[in-house]
């Protein structure tokens, strides 16, 4: 495994490790856990903002990183570059980062507050977002497009 293909799975892991356990506090109604003077994360976490549909975006992070994680797996088994599975990553890190850059704004400048884990979290899709477009960037499927 090279040194970018690890990386990029430790981000990963703590972007679900991230999700994960804010799903468990939205899911047994806990307070999350924010040190002092680093944000308030009840108040992002409990804002309008943190559902979508009915759904805790907590939640949608989990199934988001499960599929980034399998989709890293299913291209290091590969013997050869799958043009969908690459397109798949790149598709779904950058819809999760540009849902994360929002997501980022609106704890700013709507809500007036952050909360840290959110902002580990849209980090770790940011920098899955770069690395799946370095994948994407370095292989043929660009020069095979015409």
């Amino acid at each position: 495994m090279k040194k970018l293909d690890l990386a990029a799975l430790i981000i990963a892991m703590i972007g679900l490790s991230v999700s994960c356990y804010l799903s468990i506090v939205k899911l047994t109604n806990q307070d999350v856990l924010c040190f002092q003077g680093m944000g308030d994360c009840q108040v992002v976490t409990s804002s309008a903002y943190s559902v979508w549909r009915g759904i805790p975006i907590a939640y949608l992070g989990v199934v988001g990183y499960i599929l980034i994680l399998g989709l890293m797996f299913l291209n290091h088994q590969q013997k050869h570059e799958s043009s969908s599975i690459m397109l798949a990553l790149f598709g779904i890190t950058a819809f999760g980062a540009l849902y994360s850059l929002y997501l980022t704004y609106l704890e700013f400048f709507i809500i007036h507050s952050v909360c840290p884990w959110c902002l580990v979290s849209a980090s770790a899709m940011l920098l899955l977002f770069v690395y799946s477009a370095i994948l994407l960037g370095r292989s043929k499927l660009l020069t095979n497009i015409h």
